[in-house]
């Protein structure tokens, strides 16, 4: 079976989320107070060629309409 990953565009996260700080609740915790960034990772949705199977492992764009208004980490990243 051949799998093709395909680019289907970048988020950034907390860099508490890249590190893994932390156990537990604690690590949770965390991710939103953590004030830093990661520089843009790349987003990917995978197509295997035994048939015909595509996995999207992002979020919609509809979410960033939302961002603004939003308290969770990754989508107030989104107007940064």
């Amino acid at each position: 079976m051949k799998v093709h990953a395909i680019r289907t565009g970048s988020v950034r996260i907390k860099t508490a989320q890249v590190e893994g700080r932390g156990s537990g609740l604690l690590r949770l915790a965390g991710i939103f107070a953590d004030p830093y960034w990661s520089g843009w990772r790349p987003t990917f949705a995978w197509a295997y060629e035994d048939g015909v199977i595509v996995v999207d492992t992002g979020q919609g764009a509809h979410l960033l309409s939302e961002a603004r208004h939003s308290l969770h980490p990754n989508l107030a990243s989104a107007e940064s």
